[in-house]
């Protein structure tokens, strides 16, 4: 699985505050598709790694 900068787009938008699906499509301008598997893809990743090792690995 390949992760992108829109992962972490919406990792930084929902640390920040509690957006719902409606308001993460329109702020981040991507499919309901998109924001609902997003954050699964993230969930799966961060069981295996934290968040700073895999946003070093894509850089």
């Amino acid at each position: 699985m390949n992760v992108t900068s829109i992962h972490f787009k919406i990792m930084h938008c929902l640390k920040k505050n509690i957006y719902s699906i409606s308001e993460l499509v329109e702020i981040l301008n991507i499919s309901e598709f998109k924001v609902k598997r997003y954050p699964k893809d993230l969930e799966y990743l961060l069981e295996e790694d934290s968040s700073e090792n895999i946003h070093n690995k894509i850089n």
